[in-house]
């Protein structure tokens, strides 16, 4: 993988607000490859601001997700502002 400065931007946000739960990108228990793609980039922004929104209104890909890691729920309430998002989407692909 080249990093650009987008990417390595997110990755300082990655280590500094992510690290605790998700270690790295490739993690087996918290893999993120493909994390982008999957849902989309508007999603992937939504979800991570406002996971609890999303829960809250029962959306069908973010309660999945809760399923699928045994109801283990994130805190994904960041408050990124847009460049901040795109700096860490940049990293993940």
């Amino acid at each position: 993988m080249v990093l650009n400065v987008d990417s390595i931007r997110g990755q300082v946000l990655f280590r500094a607000d992510c690290s605790m739960c998700h270690p790295s990108k490739a993690r087996l228990h918290y893999n993120l490859e493909g994390v982008v793609d999957r849902p989309g980039e508007p999603y992937l922004k939504r979800y991570l601001t406002k996971q609890d929104s999303l829960l809250a209104a029962k959306d069908p890909y973010a309660t999945t997700l809760i399923e699928v890691y045994n109801g283990v729920r994130g805190n994904h309430r960041f408050p990124y502002s847009d460049d901040e998002l795109n700096y860490i989407i940049a990293y993940l692909r």
